[in-house]
């Protein structure tokens, strides 16, 4: 039988072969018992999916205020 561990975010019972390890603060090397999270693998997923879309809409938004910028900056050379 396989040892079975139940996920920090979902409470749903998983094999442990199934489960992993997050770190909160998302530094890797700090190992400290206080930023791990025994995830399923779902929840892990569900985590990081929800970190990359924040960056994407970050980068857009940087993307649009450099466009901006560049547009009133022409506006000013214009007149």
């Amino acid at each position: 039988q396989n040892p079975s561990a139940a996920c920090e975010l979902c409470g749903e019972t998983h094999p442990t072969h199934q489960m992993a390890v997050h770190h909160k603060n998302k530094d890797r090397r700090d190992n400290s018992p206080e930023n791990l999270q025994l995830l399923c693998e779902r929840c892990h997923y569900r985590i990081h999916a929800l970190e990359w879309r924040r960056a994407a809409v970050a980068r857009s938004v940087a993307r649009l205020k450099a466009m901006e910028d560049e547009f009133a900056a022409l506006g000013r050379a214009v007149k």
